[in-house]
């Protein structure tokens, strides 16, 4: 074998080298780029669907303090809706209490929603007169949800025994 044979040789070899280290290292940024990318998964779709309804459930089923008592809000909303005499604000309570959940959760979250009690009727369901309408008080209040929006709407219904009919404690989350 002489010296330019072999010469030859290793410049194959060096050649083939290079080509795999270059297909090594094309895979390896092709499978950091696919794993980096976000892509939604069922998990976090389940996630943010049920967070609104999960939201107004534990709102509407949570003691707050009423006075020197506590009384679940779902409990004060009926009162104020119906007239019965309670022993505080309830519904300065009761937003209160709803303006610290929201603010430490869906504010800081930046999400588009609209909070309110709403009263049914057909079709429609209107703001109660004696609650706020509660938003993001960081979004602008041209991109705010409003009934013409496209949104989600969560609903907690609240009975109004022994008067009939019912409210609702009302999330809609607009993107």
């Amino acid at each position: 074998m002489n010296y330019a044979s072999a010469q030859r040789g290793q410049a194959e070899i060096i050649g083939l080298v290079i080509i795999v280290i270059l297909i090594t290292l094309g895979f390896l940024l092709y499978v950091g780029f696919t794993l980096s990318r976000e892509t939604r998964t069922t998990n976090d779709y389940v996630g943010q669907t049920q967070l609104g309804q999960t939201l107004v459930n534990a709102l509407a089923t949570t003691d707050i303090f009423c006075g020197a008592n506590h009384a679940a809000v779902e409990d004060l909303i009926r009162d104020v809706v119906v007239g019965r005499s309670v022993p505080c604000d309830a519904a300065r309570e009761v937003e209160t209490f709803f303006t610290l959940v929201l603010g430490q959760t869906l504010d800081v979250w930046g999400v588009n929603y609209r909070l309110f009690i709403g009263e049914r009727d057909g079709l429609r369901v209107t703001p109660h007169e004696d609650f706020r309408v509660l938003t993001n008080p960081s979004i602008p209040s041209d991109e705010r949800c409003s009934d013409t929006s496209d949104r989600t709407v969560d609903v907690y219904l609240i009975q109004l025994f022994p008067s009939p009919g019912q409210v609702e404690l009302r999330l809609e989350q607009c993107p």
